[in-house]
Parts: structure tokens; C-alpha cells; sequence
């Protein structure tokens, strides 16, 4: 049954005169982001790997993704640029574009992440820094539409 993990990046930091997409976590973002990943491979069936994680090239993700890494069995990790602050409908369109994969996760930014989670389990999701939300459908990965899975978890990385 397809799988999807929605994991909001961990806290960052806000340096002066550093873009939005290079800022990097703080120490919480730094604790907490293992803390996630522990708790991620917990709610994996005992058998199950990511098949496959996508990632947002934003820095904050990509450190967040590292420290998460290390408890999570994972197949194929991808960096995709186009996650960076995407919307609800641009990731839902990473998600319908999904082959091959049954478990995957996505690794990425607010306010997207949330109501993409709300619109596809039909209920209110709070994506907190470090927080994830897992997700499961019948339906194939191009049928995933408004309403169509079922909220399994939200759990915040603290």
C-alpha cells in the first residue's frame, strides 16, 4: 500500500545576510532532527524502507535529511530543487509523478507540506519544525486526490 512521510525540516537559524534557502538548522533544529529519524523508523513497519526520499535543496532540509538518515533504512535519495517552498498542489504533483516506490518521504517546507497532508487525509495536520506526518492510500500514486488517505500518524521529533 503506498506510503508517504511528509517531514517538515528542523528548526533553523536566521544569520544575517544569509538567504532563506542557505539558512541553516540551530541547535534545537540539530537535536531534534535525530529524534525524528529514530521515531520515523520506528513507525515503519519492521520489514519496510524508504523506497525512496525526496529532499528540498534548501540547506535546512538537507541538514535535517543528514540527521535523519542515520535511523532510517532508505533505497533512493533524491535532492529536488522544485520542493523548495513549494506549494500544496506542486507537491502533489511530485507525488502523482511517484513510480516504483511504496514507501517514500518527502523532506521539505511549510506551508505546503501542511495542507497537502490536511487536503489528501481530509482533516486538520499541524506540521511543527521536525515534525512528520504518515500517510497511506489504496490508490496508486497518480490517483492520490483530495481526500484519498488515511492519516496514520503525526509526530513531532522532540
Amino acid at each position: 500500500m503506498p506510503t508517504l512521510v511528509l517531514l517538515r525540516h528542523g528548526k533553523s537559524s536566521y544569520p544575517d545576510g544569509v538567504d532563506d534557502h542557505e539558512r541553516p538548522l540551530n541547535e534545537r533544529g540539530q537535536r531534534e532532527a535525530p529524534v525524528a529519524g529514530r521515531m520515523i523508523a520506528t513507525s515503519l513497519p519492521s520489514d519496510a524502507t524508504l523506497d525512496e526520499v525526496l529532499v528540498s535543496s534548501a540547506t535546512r532540509a538537507q541538514q535535517t535529511w543528514e540527521r535523519v538518515s542515520a535511523a532510517v533504512p532508505v533505497g533512493v535519495v533524491r535532492t529536488v530543487p522544485e520542493l523548495y517552498l513549494a506549494s500544496r498542489s506542486e507537491l502533489l504533483g511530485v507525488v502523482n509523478d511517484l513510480r516504483g516506490s511504496e514507501v517514500v518521504m518527502i523532506v521539505g517546507h511549510n506551508e505546503g507540506l501542511e495542507e497537502l497532508a490536511c487536503w489528501l487525509a481530509g482533516t486538520p495536520v499541524v506540521l511543527t519544525t521536525s515534525t512528520y506526518a504518515v500517510l497511506t492510500s489504496g490508490h496508486p500514486w497518480d490517483q492520490w486526490t483530495e481526500r484519498c488517505a488515511d492519516l496514520v500518524e503525526v509526530v513531532a521529533g522532540r
